[in-house]
């Protein structure tokens, strides 16, 4: 599954230039007749062209599927030159310089194979890479007190004391065990066990998850009350030791650490640093509106997305910039044959400004969340942030005129950018869900002159922004041997300027959902701190 999710991450970044520029590798040199000429070759997933090169003049033959005979390719060769270069070269007449041109065929195919064992050759290194660590987690024999107060549930006339003082670190608490457990580079469930005048006190984080950082500094404290109703507040910062194998690296696996103060040992545990590749996931799926052939909804689609943990600042539930997010989604049901999937147009014809998005065939979004708040018994964080967008959408212009009709095709780029609400759901279990909402200025970013006419004050009419309501949904369909599993999207977006609305019900299949569910489940938690 590693090498699938893998391959689709690097073929999917790859492929996709938003340029599209084709770019031709150095084959090599041939001489036919008296001139020698360079030969490059373009590779494609079922075919191939060969560049000829003299000098600062290029042509290109036809393009070939991988099963042309390799005569025929030699002669589309030899004929390209001639038209080209102005040769007269007569491929019959070439005598042994033919056995060069019959041989290109293989060494094109050859380069193809190499191509691919590398690429299989550093999968191979991602999926048997050791496990890198980012440090040691160790847990602390004691804690100084930092705060004791009489609980807020104590009943008025009781006669139990409750210790009010300010500690000056003298007091201490004997620490037993501990549990942590990771999620994006957090601590998303930490349990300590400790001892507090011979009686077991349980200290679970209930509010809040706490950043690795603040293993190292002191501002993230928990509570724990004692049967005469004193709360006993201690400090991360002295419940935990961090120490770095590398300078201030705080990127974590999603894993679990047990600690005990029972040995030296079980007190000090290394923790796994997250591969590059945990960041990523792909994602394939269907439109299924698309299904309806007059919908402009893509049917199939590829997207990649890279999920970033920061927790640049916290206060407690508050995270300022907890994490950024960059997605590529494309059509790739993208072709000029299906009217569907870009904007036809005449001449004096406009062209709603809502297709842009509608019949987009790339769409690339940023987001950083600015701000967050962490409801951590609803499993919930909700985050205001902002996002920018680039959308690619072609069009075909068909210039009619009494004689001839010009067709032209093309690319157009679109530009947003705008506010969002993010409602993130995160369960400890097989199931993650997002709620977004966002408002975006919407803004035509290309100069495109089509004859006389220019496309943005010509051809595009009723401007407007965009509105997104969006939903998805992730489930890990086998959670013991896998990382993927079930993504689903229902979503809407309104366009001020038109009043339409484009819905879209997407289902697929994500390769590596471990940014999108926190799927803890331990048989070594105990009870304490699953309640």
């Amino acid at each position: 599954m590693k090498t699938l999710f893998a391959t689709l991450c690097l073929v999917f970044f790859v492929s996709i230039s938003f340029a599209q520029e084709e770019k031709y590798q150095y084959l090599e040199s041939v001489k036919v007749g008296n001139t020698v000429y360079q030969l490059n070759y373009l590779s494609k997933d079922n075919s191939f062209i060969i560049q000829i090169k003299l000098a600062d003049t290029t042509g290109k033959t036809d393009e070939y599927g991988w099963d042309v005979d390799k005569s025929v390719l030699a002669q589309g060769i030899v004929q390209t030159m001639n038209a080209t270069f102005s040769e007269d070269y007569i491929y019959d007449n070439l005598g042994n310089q033919q056995n060069g041109l019959l041989a290109i065929k293989e060494k094109v195919l050859q380069r193809k194979r190499d191509a691919l064992q590398e690429e299989q050759r550093i999968l191979n290194d991602i999926d048997n890479a050791e496990d890198q660590y980012s440090g040691r987690l160790s847990l602390n024999e004691t804690a100084v007190i930092r705060k004791i107060n009489a609980h807020k549930n104590c009943k008025e006339g009781s006669d139990i004391q409750v210790v009010k003082s300010s500690l000056d670190g003298s007091q201490t608490i004997k620490l037993n065990r501990a549990l942590v457990q990771f999620f994006n580079n957090k601590a998303s469930s930490i349990y300590v066990e400790a001892t507090y005048k011979n009686e077991r006190l349980i200290f679970v984080n209930n509010s809040f998850s706490v950043p690795l950082r603040w293993f190292n500094n002191y501002g993230m404290r928990v509570s724990a009350t004692t049967s005469n109703c004193q709360e006993i507040w201690i400090d991360y910062n002295d419940v935990f030791d961090f120490q770095s194998d590398q300078f201030f690296n705080y990127s974590i696996a999603n894993d679990q650490v047990e600690l005990s103060t029972e040995t030296k040992e079980k007190s000090s545990q290394p923790v796994v640093q997250r591969r590059f590749f945990d960041f990523f996931t792909g994602v394939i799926y269907s439109d299924v509106l698309g299904l309806n052939s007059s919908n402009s909804n893509s049917v199939l689609n590829a997207q990649a997305t890279l999920l970033v943990p920061m927790n640049t600042r916290n206060w407690g539930e508050w995270t300022a910039t907890r994490q950024f997010i960059a997605s590529v989604s494309v059509a790739l049901n993208n072709s000029f044959e299906d009217d569907t999937r870009f904007m036809g147009f005449q001449n004096n014809e406009n062209v709603n400004e809502f297709d842009l998005y509608t019949k987009r065939n790339i769409n690339a979004d940023i987001y950083l969340d600015l701000i967050s708040y962490e409801s951590k018994g609803w499993f919930l964080n909700t985050s205001l942030g902002y996002k920018g967008s680039y959308y690619r959408t072609g069009y075909r212009f068909t210039d009619v005129t009494d004689n001839l009709d010009n067709v032209t095709e093309g690319q157009v780029f679109t530009t947003g950018h705008g506010p969002y609400l993010n409602f993130e759901f995160r369960p400890q279990n097989n199931f993650g869900a997002d709620v977004n909402f966002n408002y975006e200025f919407f803004e035509f970013s290309d100069q495109i002159l089509l004859g006389e006419t220019d496309f943005e004050d010509m051809v595009l009419n009723q401007k407007g922004d965009l509105l997104h309501v969006k939903a998805n949904f992730y489930w890990l369909t086998n959670p013991k041997n896998s990382d993927g599993g079930i993504y689903a999207s229902l979503g809407m977006t309104y366009h001020t300027g038109t009043d339409g609305v484009f819905p879209q019900l997407m289902v697929g299949y994500a390769t590596n959902l471990t940014s999108f569910v926190n799927r803890f489940r331990s048989n070594n938690t105990p009870k304490e701190a699953a309640d």
